[in-house]
């Protein structure tokens, strides 16, 4: 892989994985909002430790039903810089305040903030020296801090109804290893999706477990031991000079990874024979209604006679106790498109190639796999 192609890998990564802001919030490094509802906020020191509690005043009044008030770490950098930064940034709360009105002093931990990096928010607490702002946010009601499904967006998202940023100040402290573990995890993902099949950009279960850092010479590295279905263990070493002292990846010393490591499947099926398996379950009600396109965004092939074509492929999987469980979509493309199908089918598949469907519904119908709280096990069985 080239210094370019990697750098463009990385920066699509810290995009994609920049922790959700608040609602409306795309504005770090500006110095007011909408300063309305008497919404107000100052920081005390203009230095602190990362990890030492930081404390800040905040007031506001008269806020609206079901509003609510989140408070943010940012960095105080334009909005295009962003996310050439690594690091955590975002909430410093998990729900806002709600109360009417507010004035007092808080604190933030220093250390802690909150971000997605799989769709499911969570603390985390890689905190990079550097130079912030504290944002405070009025939005129109409470939303989650991570996002929907990209093709199921919010239809009526909330509203930023006023904002305000506190004074910049500097966090201070080492700057740790883990900084690089997104950059490292990525070329660790790119491995194995190389190796097993598994499309590990798209829609997963974790893969790795937490890395282990060190430094090789002036190389940061990262040990990876695998989760289920996968054993063994990835090693991942960046070039020298990856990051700038500003903390940001740069450009001219990108490459090349090294990464070494045998990835292999704890049982004797693999992804791709588990996925195989349930493409042939699921398929079974749709196989007579229209012919398979092995890439729906090529228009070839035959079409049924009302002028469709059925595509199918995996939107959500998990793997536990030697079994693993499928959400398989099943869709019709082409014709009139009135009333062509769309459904996502569960499929349990078994280490021993065993399987069955477990459970049919729209494609549009929102609501959690079948898998999601219960491990359900095969009619019969």
């Amino acid at each position: 892989m080239t210094s370019a192609s990697i750098c463009a890998l990385a920066m699509s990564l810290l995009a994609a994985c920049t922790p959700p802001a608040v609602p409306g919030l795309d504005v770090a490094g500006r110095t007011a909002g909408k300063q309305t509802y008497g919404l107000a906020m100052d920081v005390g020191s203009t230095r602190s430790p990362v990890g030492r509690p930081l404390a800040y005043n905040l007031s506001y009044r008269d806020l609206p039903p079901g509003a609510v008030v989140y408070v943010s770490l940012v960095r105080d950098v334009a909005d295009r810089l962003r996310t050439q930064y690594l690091g955590d940034v975002g909430a410093t709360v998990m729900d806002g305040l709600k109360a009417p009105a507010f004035r007092g002093r808080l604190a933030w931990d220093g250390r802690h903030v909150t971000c997605a990096p799989t769709d499911i928010l969570q603390w985390c607490d890689t905190i990079v020296p550097g130079r912030y702002r504290l944002v405070a946010a009025i939005v129109s009601r409470a939303a989650p801090l991570s996002g929907l499904l990209p093709d199921r967006p919010d239809p009526n998202p909330p509203r930023t109804l006023g904002l305000v940023y506190s004074a910049p100040f500097v966090l201070t402290g080492p700057r740790p290893l883990s900084i690089y573990d997104r950059f490292l995890r990525y070329a660790a993902l790119e491995q194995v999706g190389k190796t097993t099949g598994i499309d590990t950009r798209g829609p997963q279960p974790p893969l790795l477990g937490p890395g282990r850092f060190y430094a090789k010479g002036s190389r940061p590295c990262a040990a990876y031991l695998f989760l289920p279905p996968l054993s063994g263990e990835l090693t991942v070493c960046a070039a020298a000079g990856t990051l700038t002292q500003a903390g940001m990846v740069d450009p001219s010393h990108t490459g090349p990874i090294e990464v070494t490591g045998v990835t292999r499947f704890r049982s004797g099926m693999s992804f791709g024979q588990a996925r195989d398996v349930a493409f042939r379950l699921a398929d079974v009600p749709y196989t007579a209604r229209a012919p398979l396109h092995a890439d729906p965004q090529v228009a070839s092939g035959a079409l049924s006679a009302r002028g469709t074509y059925r595509s199918h492929r995996v939107q959500n999987w998990v793997y536990r106790d030697a079994t693993w469980m499928l959400e398989i979509e099943e869709m019709e493309g082409g014709g009139a498109n009135n009333d062509n199908f769309g459904d996502v089918v569960t499929v349990r598949v078994g280490d021993n190639g065993q399987g069955c469907v477990l459970d049919t519904r729209p494609y549009k119908a929102l609501r959690a796999p079948a898998f999601a709280k219960a491990w359900p096990t095969c009619p019969g069985k």
